[in-house]
Formats: C-alpha cells, structure tokens, sequence
C-alpha cells in the first residue's frame, strides 16, 4: 500500500515484520518499511500500536509513483540483507516459561518482549494449554513439595483458578490426552494422577513403585500412556482404563518420553546412556507387554527431545555436543547440528514449525532458532533470562 498527501509518501508493506541483526526489531503491529519527506528528508513510521501519523491521510495512488513503491521497498530489503546478512521472519506465537526460582510464569514474544508475568505457587514446573488455559504444575520444594495447579487464562493473561490435586505429592508433568483427561506426575507420590473434566480435583491414581517418574506422553494409538522414569532403567507403561502400570525396561534413566504424530509409536530418551529409543507394539514381541525396544545410538548426555508436526525430524538437545541435534528416526542419521557455545537443555517448537526456543540453562538464556532449513538450522537472536526455568511451552 502508498500513502501520499502533497509531496510525503510513504511505503507500507501489509502484515511483514523484519528483524535482521544490527537493526531494530519493529513493534509488533508495525507494517512500515520507509517512509520520507521531500522537503526536509523526515522519515515517517508507525507508532507502537500501528498508527499512521494523523496528519498524514490516505490518497489514491498515483499511477507512476507505483514503480517508485517497488524500488524503495526492494532497496531496503536489500540493505537489511547487506547490512545484517541475516533477516528472520517472525510468524508469532507466545513462549512460556515457568519460571521456578520466581514462582511465576513469563510470557515472551519471539523477540523477546516480556508481555506479562503471571503469579504461580511455589517452583511452577510442567504447563500444558487446553481449551484456552494453561494449566502448571506447583512443584514446591523438598521440604514442603507442592500441592496444587494453577490455571492460566490464555486470552487475559491472568490466573484464575488453583486446583487442589493432591496433598504434598509435587506435581511435576501434565498431559492432556485424547479422552479430556488431564494426567498429571506426582513425584513425591511416586504416582500419577487422572482428573476427569472440569479438572478440578482428582479422579484416580495410581501408583510407580520402581524410580521416580518424571514425564508423560501418549503410547501411539492404543490409548496407553508412557511415564518417563529416574532412577530405574525401566520406563512405566499406564492403562487409563484400569489404571494399571507395566515396567518397560529401555535402558539407563529414560526419563523423557514424547510421542511421534502420524506414527502409532513412542519414544524416550535415556540420559546419560547415549541413545533414543522407538517403542512400537508387536504380536511378536520377546517381552511380556508385547513391545518392542529400539535403540538409536546418540552422543552422551541427551536432553529433551520434540519431533516436527509431520514426525519427520527429531529434534533433541545434547549437552555433550554442546547442541541441537535434528535426527532422522527412521535411520538415525544426524540430518543437521546447531552449536551453542553452552549446552542446551530443553527445547519448544513453534507452533508454524519454522522456529525453536532452546533453554540454555548455563548462561540463562532462550535461543530462537529458525528452522526454515531444517538441513541448515541457525541461531536467530537469544533472550536473555532472569530466573531458573521449569519448562517452555511456545502457543499460538
């Protein structure tokens, strides 16, 4: 779109935002790209909320200023890429971390402006956003571990509710699955917890007497739920419908577990053992619980682990590489690596699918890391942190 009102114009490009290094991060209403004065070499833009100045009203554009349009817009793109050599689309969303040393919850833009903090019980770890809200989970401490949830508003950024899910058992993880129930790890219980809708209280428990468990995702399309475990080489299998538990022995502490979209197979990561491993039900398993373990040999000391929207890629952070790994799971191939001068920790993708957030926990910082390439990821800009991070859930 051109504006013009005498001799001023102004060159608007709908709905892009920029950010290239050494240059300013637009706010984020902005559409401007340049704008000037003839006469005095003003330069015009937008304020923060996206106004145009009010003295500088809309025009018909004039058909042999159109050519003009294209030249200034193109000039520009081309500064920031000569100037910056690198420009990063940013296609939104919000990041939030819980923050435990604050007891809150902060919520970023992926450049990283800071929009809100919102007040938690004591050391919030795991958050999981379900129909408008996000729900965290209150850790606590060891000598007082946590009793509660808190449930976040999405739309107002505020707490609304807290949610009394059990007595001193320091809710860890959450899940939602496909039925509307909401799973959640009680560490100090060593147990896991099911809330039926409104989730406002418990509906069932059950109990993990081997290690500790630590993370939670669906098992496929059965139904079935993996529980991440410490201190145990057995990871734990839930039937919802019993609520029963079965010992999975995988390898040394597997104590991430994700699913993998479009594939009726779980995963989970052992630490400090150097592998990933796919769990896929099978008539001809040599187990009792009819499942096969396969192992994908990684370098030592894995992280967490996300896969594309598509299963394509996995993408997994490793402290002994000092990266992001993204691993082909049907091969096991390294597809691509990303280095950090720190070793990264946990890792959130996008919700477009083009961009992480890496937590890197030596130098307190989130890493943005674009994605365009898969084959070729890099380092977009980092935000630099103020507080110990439970984990990092990136929303639309």
């Amino acid at each position: 779109m051109r504006l013009n009102k005498g001799d001023r114009e102004m060159t608007v490009f709908p709905g892009i935002r920029l950010l290239c290094r050494g240059c300013a991060l637009l706010p984020a209403a902005v559409v401007v790209v340049a704008g000037k004065e003839s006469g005095g070499g003003r330069e015009w833009g937008l304020d923060a909320v996206g106004r145009i100045p009010a003295d500088f009203a809309p025009e018909r554009e004039r058909p042999m200023m159109r050519s003009r349009s294209v030249f200034l817009s193109t000039l520009l793109l081309l500064v920031c890429l000569l100037v910056a050599g690198t420009v990063w689309a940013d296609d939104g969303g919000r990041i939030f971390l819980s923050e435990r040393s604050r007891h809150q919850v902060a919520v970023y833009q992926p450049d990283g402006t800071r929009l809100a903090t919102i007040a938690t019980g004591i050391s919030p770890r795991g958050l999981a956003a379900h129909e408008g809200k996000l729900y965290v989970a209150n850790w606590g401490h060891s000598e007082a571990p946590g009793s509660s949830l808190t449930r976040i508003d999405l739309a107002t950024l505020r707490a609304d509710k807290t949610i009394s899910a059990c007595m001193g058992c320091a809710p860890l993880a959450l899940l939602f699955d496909g039925q509307q129930r909401l799973w959640m790890v009680g560490q100090g219980h060593r147990a896991v917890y099911r809330l039926d809708p409104p989730w406002d209280k418990p509906a069932a428990s059950t109990l993990v007497p081997w290690g500790w468990p630590t993370s939670l995702a669906p098992l496929g399309q059965s139904g079935k739920i993996l529980v991440g475990m410490r201190a145990s080489d057995d990871l734990a299998i839930l039937d919802p419908e019993t609520m029963k538990v079965s010992a999975l022995t995988v390898g040394p502490v597997p104590g991430e577990v994700l699913a993998r979209p479009g594939h009726d197979e779980g995963w989970a990561v052992t630490n400090p053992m150097n592998a990933v491993h796919k769990i896929t039900a099978s008539d001809v398993a040599q187990t009792d619980q009819g499942y096969v373990v396969e192992a994908l040999v990684m370098p030592n000391f894995l992280g967490q682990a996300v896969f594309t929207a598509d299963g394509k890629y996995m993408l997994v952070t490793c402290q002994e590489a000092l990266g992001l790994l993204v691993i082909d799971p049907e091969s096991g191939d390294l597809v691509s690596k990303l280095t950090f001068e720190k070793a990264p920790r946990q890792v959130a993708l996008a919700p477009s699918g083009k961009q992480a957030a890496v937590l890197i926990p030596a130098s307190n910082e989130l890493a943005i890391v674009d994605l365009t390439d898969i084959h070729a990821p890099t380092l977009a800009h980092t935000i630099a942190l103020d507080a110990e991070i439970g984990d990092v859930l990136w929303l639309p």
